[in-house]
C-alpha cells in the first residue's frame, strides 16, 4: 500500500474530486434550503402562529406612514405581543430601526423584549444614537457601517427624548456625555466602544474599479483603508463619462437650466441605449436647492418622453444603501451669475459634504456620468469637488491590447507559452499571470494565469496545471484557492498540460467550446493582427 506521502492523483482524478466536491458543497446547500422551508411550512400549520403572524404584519404595514403609526399605538399592547410571540417562532426578523422600535420599544426598556441570537444593525453610520436600545434584542450584537458615509440626520428628534431612553440603559452599554451628539450614529458608538475587536471590510463588489477608485482617493486611501474592488471594469461602456456644460442660464432659483438640459439628455440616453439597467440622478446640493432642480429636471424629462417613475432623483443622503447600474452625477454649481457676470463657487469642503460625496461617488455599478458646469480651477482649494474634477481630467479610459512578447514575458513555463500563442493566434484578449488580492479574511495574493473579461463584463480564469500528477496533500488547498476565487467574482476553468499535449488542436478546441460558454468570444481585430504577426 502507498503512503500519504508518495499517493498522487491524475488529471482525471484531479477533476472528479473538484466536481465532486462542488456537488456536495451544492448539496448542503440545498439541504439548507428545503429544511428552512420544511421548517415554514410546519409554523404556518400553527393556527396560533398564524394569527399572530398575521396580526404582526397588519401591524408592519400600518407603520408605513407617520399618521398611522401614531394611530396604531393605540393597540400597542396587541400588536406587540403578536411580535412577540412571531419572534420566538421565526429564524430571523428583518425590520427598520423605526419598526423596531414600535414594536418592541417599552419592552426593551422593561428588559421583557425578545431575545435573538444575533442582532445585525447594518447602515448604522445613518443610525441615530437612541436606536442603540435595539442592542438589548440580541445575545449577541453586529453593527455594520461605514463613518465616511452620511450621518444620522436628526430633523425632528428632540434631545430630551433621546436622553430618557438613553437613561434606561446599563451602565455598561451607556455612552460617554460627550458623545451624545445629535449626528452621533450608532455605529460612533459601536466603533467607540469595542474599537478593539472592529473588522474592516475592504473589499468591494459594487462599483467597477475605475469608479471606486474617486471614493478611494476622496477617503479610504488616505486612512489606509483602501477599498479592494472585485467587479471587473465593463466592457460594453465606458466606466467613467464627463459632461462639460458650456452654456449658462441661471435661472430665479439659481439653477443653470442648460446644466439641468444636459442631464436630462443624458438620461433619456441611458434609458433608450440600456433599457435593463437601472438609472439614478444624484443632485450634489442642499435640500433646499433640491426641490427646485428636481423641478427642472423632472418637467424636461417628461419632455423627452422619459419615464420618471424609473429613474429616481434625489440628493445622496437619498441614496444611501442604494445602487444604480447607471448613476447620472449633477454637480448643481455653476460660476456665473444670472447675468452672466463671473463669480467664485461656494465651497463644498466641510465633513458631512465630503461624506456627501463619497456616497454620490459610490452608488453607481456600471457608470458614473458626471454633469458639470465649472472646471476645477473654478473651484478653491480644500474643495472635495475639485478632486473629483481633477481626477476626471487624468483618468484614461483608452485602453491598449498588449503584445505577444509581453504576455510571453510574464509566462512562467513553456506549457503556458504555448498555450498563450495559440490563444493570442484566435484573436482572445486576455492578461496573463494576473494578480488577484483576496481580503474576507486577511490578505491574500493568487495569480490567476490567463484572466479573461467576458461579454457580460465577468471575469474568466484559465488555470493550465503544468504538472502531470497533483499530490493529494495539495488538492484541499487549491480547492479552497478556486472557492475563494470564485468568491471574489471569477469563474475558473482548468487545462492540465498532460491533456494539451496528448493532442493540442483537441485540447484547444475543448477550451474554445469552455470559453464560448463562459461568454469569452475573440476579437475579430485581434485575429486579424495576430495572422499578420505569424505570416
Amino acid at each position: 500500500m502507498r503512503s500519504r506521502a508518495d499517493a498522487s492523483i491524475t488529471d482525471s482524478d484531479w477533476n472528479y474530486l473538484l466536481d465532486a466536491t462542488d456537488k456536495l458543497d451544492k448539496a448542503r446547500k440545498d439541504l439548507c434550503v428545503v429544511s428552512s422551508k420544511e421548517a415554514a411550512l410546519r409554523r404556518l400549520r400553527d393556527t396560533s402562529f398564524k394569527t399572530n403572524l398575521i396580526a404582526f404584519i397588519t401591524a408592519l404595514g400600518k407603520m408605513t406612514n407617520t399618521a398611522e403609526s401614531k394611530k396604531s399605538r393605540r393597540i400597542d399592547p396587541v400588536r406587540r405581543r403578536a411580535a412577540t410571540e412571531v419572534s420566538k417562532q421565526i429564524p430571523a426578523l428583518i425590520a427598520t430601526t423605526r419598526q423596531a422600535l414600535e414594536l418592541f420599544g417599552d419592552e426593551l426598556l422593561n428588559k421583557s423584549g425578545p431575545q435573538f441570537d444575533m442582532v445585525i444593525v447594518d447602515e448604522a453610520s445613518q443610525s441615530p444614537l437612541e436606536s442603540i436600545v435595539l442592542l438589548l434584542l440580541g445575545k449577541r450584537v453586529l453593527v455594520v457601517g461605514d463613518k465616511e458615509q452620511n450621518s444620522p440626520q436628526s430633523v425632528g428628534v428632540a434631545e430630551a427624548t433621546m436622553k430618557t431612553l438613553l437613561d434606561g440603559l446599563p451602565s455598561d452599554l451607556h455612552p460617554e456625555p460627550r458623545l451624545l451628539d445629535m449626528e452621533f450614529s450608532l455605529f460612533d458608538w459601536a466603533e467607540n466602544v469595542d474599537k478593539a475587536n472592529a473588522i474592516v471590510l475592504r473589499e468591494h463588489n459594487r462599483c467597477s474599479p475605475d469608479i471606486i477608485a474617486l471614493s478611494n482617493k476622496l477617503v479610504y486611501a488616505d486612512k489606509g483603508h483602501e477599498l479592494l474592488p472585485l467587479k471587473p471594469k465593463a466592457k460594453k461602456v465606458p466606466s467613467l463619462k464627463d459632461v462639460k456644460v458650456e452654456e449658462c442660464d441661471i435661472n430665479v432659483d439659481d439653477i443653470n437650466l442648460s446644466e439641468v438640459d444636459k442631464v436630462a439628455e443624458a438620461v433619456a440616453e441611458a434609458v433608450s441605449k440600456r433599457s435593463s439597467d437601472s438609472v439614478g440622478v444624484v443632485l450634489l446640493c442642499g435640500e433646499k436647492d433640491k426641490k427646485a432642480y428636481h423641478r427642472e429636471l423632472v418637467s424636461r424629462l417628461l419632455d423627452l418622453k422619459v419615464d420618471t417613475a424609473s429613474v429616481k432623483i434625489d440628493v445622496s443622503a437619498g441614496f444611501q444603501g442604494d445602487e444604480r447600474d447607471i448613476v447620472v452625477l449633477a454637480l448643481c454649481v455653476s460660476n456665473r451669475n444670472a447675468d452672466g457676470t463671473p463669480r467664485r463657487p461656494g465651497g463644498w469642503n466641510t465633513k458631512p459634504q465630503k461624506r456627501a460625496l463619497n456616497v454620490a461617488l459610490s452608488r453607481a455599478k456600471k457608470q458614473l456620468i458626471l454633469v458639470r458646469s465649472v472646471n476645477a480651477d473654478d473651484l478653491n482649494a480644500g474643495d472635495h469637488r475639485k478632486m473629483l474634477l481633477t481626477y476626471y481630467g487624468t483618468a484614461s479610459s483608452n485602453g491598449i491590447t498588449p503584445t505577444l512578447e509581453h504576455h510571453l514575458s510574464r509566462c512562467n513555463s513553456p506549457f503556458e507559452k504555448d498555450v498563450v500563442r495559440r490563444l493570442y493566434a484566435l484573436g482572445y484578449t486576455f492578461e496573463v499571470n494576473e494578480e488577484v488580492r483576496e481580503g474576507s479574511i486577511g490578505w491574500r495574493h493568487y495569480r490567476v494565469d490567463l484572466a479573461f473579461t467576458n461579454d457580460d463584463g465577468q471575469r474568466i480564469g484559465l488555470e493550465l496545471d503544468g504538472e502531470r500528477y497533483h499530490p493529494v496533500e495539495q488538492f484541499e488547498a487549491d480547492w479552497h484557492r478556486q472557492k475563494r476565487l470564485e468568491k471574489a467574482g471569477w469563474t475558473i476553468i482548468r487545462l492540465s498540460g498532460r491533456r494539451y499535449y496528448r493532442n493540442p488542436d483537441t485540447a484547444i478546441t475543448h477550451l474554445q467550446e469552455k470559453l464560448r460558454d463562459a461568454k469569452v468570444t475573440p476579437s475579430l481585430s485581434a485575429a486579424n493582427t495576430a495572422s499578420e504577426e505569424s505570416d
